[in-house]
């Protein structure tokens, strides 16, 4: 045996005034009585004939000093060579993903049997071992280092919150496995419902232990819910929706879609064991609101219910065509139901006016300020100029990763004429011939970016081709910029990039993101763009800046994940329970040393009350 603080032995020098206390004879004081025949009597009677009369003062003693040894030597904290040598690191792994929220148990979620086996591998940590806490839902985090404190680990396990997010399990291994780096006697102990792909290689790991939890529950969820504009219809929108039975029975229920509280659609569902439905709406609104999907079937997870999404509102467009005739540029612009449409012959002095300018053939040779769209130049200006015609120009190139070329197809499009133009400045090639000269590029400027699109509108058939109102619509929505922009749905435990606004394009602007939950964190934004995630629960999250709370974009944030919504644990998932926990109270030798004391103090106050009534 050893001892961690040898000096605490000084205290045993306490011992001699004991023993002095006991040694002294008190001074009897002298009371003069009438007689002393009755006191004699007494004396007689109370005189000690027993061993035990005789000699329970000196057992008295020894236990005051057994009691004093028994103190002292917890204070000089012993302990066993064999504490040291088998004294254990473990990590407990809880995965608090978002499969952990189901309510297939008797009482409460899955999570919450998970926090009640990490506090009893927490109560069965032995004297000299220690455990950390690692966390595996959404992003791994460590949520105590190496302690043997058991409070600290206590209130580690009773923190964890329940996310939305996709299983961590392996990070969590990794990082656990890193805290653990050099240590030679080790365990990580993962708490788990068994619900993800390499569930099996983990159990199959020799330093990894699987203690399971839940049942292998039915479960119907929405996988997928993603909403992008009508190729064709200025105020349409296509609703792509998927929905999975994860359970071996046949189930059915109702498919709502629902915006801003109102139903939009409803479709009676019936699916089979493991079978997917997947659909496509096409509806419209140019008012745009939250789209929500939601079946009514009653499961263990409720997360993956319901679905959302954020359908931006559609602003009318102003549009100045200034042109001395051309009914299918016209057209192309009265079709459309979002534009106000100003066509005059000649340029207004006053200039567009907050509109978007489409000038076609003849342009000023200073272009004005704003955004404008060129078709068929013939003169040239201060930021380009225009050559000789090309001859049947044939389009081998296009940007298609462009937001301008979006669902436009050129390749196939027959254009007989077109015009070789040349900017005083590097473009943005959108649309080039065999021969690489641009029929269709943005040329940046501070002041406005110009579009300028080369081919003759009157011979060729691209007037008569589905190509040419689709680009229309493109520029309209990029006259429009983020105001309009319609921002796919993201998954949790993802991280994207989210516009702060049109007004906030500068660097180092401060903005706050609000989750669903009521947390806040601020973020700092990088030309007009925040980073948000990894994002742990669903619902909406909200960005705006700092110093302008009012001005908000929002984010529809999903589960969308089907490892998520599979309840079942994989087969080869073994559950191999918690790790060995200590035996009779696992308490250090000094804490039985003070107990021992314990009973030995009331042991002496027995003797103590009996030597009184004696």
């Amino acid at each position: 045996m050893s001892f961690a603080a040898p000096s605490m032995f000084a205290w045993a020098l306490l011992g001699l005034p004991v023993v002095l206390f006991y040694i002294l004879k008190i001074r009897l004081r002298r009371v003069p009585v009438s007689t002393v025949m009755f006191w004699q009597r007494v004396f007689e009677e109370k005189r000690p004939r027993s061993i035990w009369q005789r000699l329970r003062h000196l057992w008295s003693l020894l236990l005051q000093l057994i009691f004093l040894a028994l103190i002292v030597a917890a204070l000089c904290e012993p302990f066993f060579d064999w504490e040291v040598l088998e004294a254990r690191r473990i990590v407990l792994v809880v995965d608090n993903s978002a499969s952990m929220a189901a309510t297939d148990l008797d009482e409460g979620t899955r999570l919450d049997r998970a926090r009640e086996l990490a506090l009893e591998q927490v109560a069965g940590l032995r004297h000299h071992d220690d455990m950390a806490i690692v966390v595996a839902g959404t992003q791994a985090q460590v949520a105590s280092g190496l302690t043997g404190h058991k409070k600290t680990l206590r209130e580690a396990v009773e923190a964890i919150e329940q996310t939305d997010g996709p299983t961590q399990v392996a990070d969590a291994v990794a990082l656990a496995r890193r805290l653990l780096q050099g240590e030679k006697e080790y365990e990580i102990v993962v708490v788990t419902d068994g619900a993800f792909a390499t569930a099996g290689a983990l159990t199959a790991e020799d330093d990894v232990r699987i203690a399971r939890v839940g049942t292998d529950a039915d479960n119907v969820g929405i996988t997928q819910l993603q909403v992008r504009r009508s190729a064709v219809d200025p105020v349409g929108f296509e609703v792509l929706a998927e929905v999975r039975n994860f359970s071996d029975d046949e189930k059915e229920f109702r498919f709502e879609l629902d915006l801003d509280g109102g139903v939009v659609d409803v479709i009676p569902l019936k699916l089979a064991a493991g079978g997917t439905w997947r659909n496509v709406f096409n509806k419209s609104s140019r008012e745009g609101g939250l789209l929500e999907a939601i079946i009514d079937t009653e499961d263990a997870l409720k997360t993956d219910n319901r679905a959302s999404a954020l359908l931006p509102k559609t602003p009318m467009q102003r549009v100045l065509l200034v042109t001395e005739g051309n009914p299918f540029l016209q057209l192309v612009f009265e079709a459309s139901p979002l534009v106000d449409l100003d066509v005059v012959d000649k340029m207004p002095t006053d200039g567009a006016q907050g509109r978007l300018l489409v000038l076609h053939k003849n342009i000023p040779e200073t272009l004005p300020k704003g955004r404008i769209l060129i078709v068929d130049p013939v003169t040239s200006c201060n930021l380009f100029n225009v050559k000789d015609p090309i001859e049947d120009p044939l389009i081998t190139e296009q940007d298609d990763d462009s937001p301008l070329m979006q669902h436009v197809q050129l390749t196939n499009v027959h254009i007989p004429k077109a015009r070789l133009i040349e900017p005083k400045v590097k473009p943005e090639v959108l649309a080039a011939s065999l021969d690489e000269s641009p029929v269709f590029m943005r040329i940046p400027r501070t002041d406005g970016d110009v579009l300028v699109l080369s081919v003759e509108l009157e011979e060729g058939d691209l007037t008569l081709r589905t190509a040419f109102p689709i680009m229309v619509s493109n520029v309209l929505a990029w006259q429009t910029g983020e105001a309009a922009k319609l921002h796919e749905a993201a998954v949790t435990g993802s991280v994207t990039d989210v516009p702060l606004g049109t007004d906030a394009k500068v660097d180092d602007v401060v903005a706050v993101v609000t989750s669903p939950d009521g947390k806040t964190r601020k973020k700092l934004a990088r030309v007009g763009r925040v980073p948000v995630g990894p994002l742990h629960c669903v619902g909406t999250w909200t960005v705006s800046p700092q110093d302008e709370p009012t001005q908000l974009t929002r984010l529809a944030v999903n589960l969308s994940n089907p490892d998520e919504s599979d309840l079942r644990a994989r087969e080869d998932c073994v559950d191999e329970g918690l790790a060995a926990t200590a035996g009779l109270g696992g308490q250090p030798s000094w804490w039985y040393l003070v107990l021992t004391a314990i009973l030995l103090t009331a042991t002496e106050w027995c003797l103590y009350q009996r030597r009184v009534v004696a």
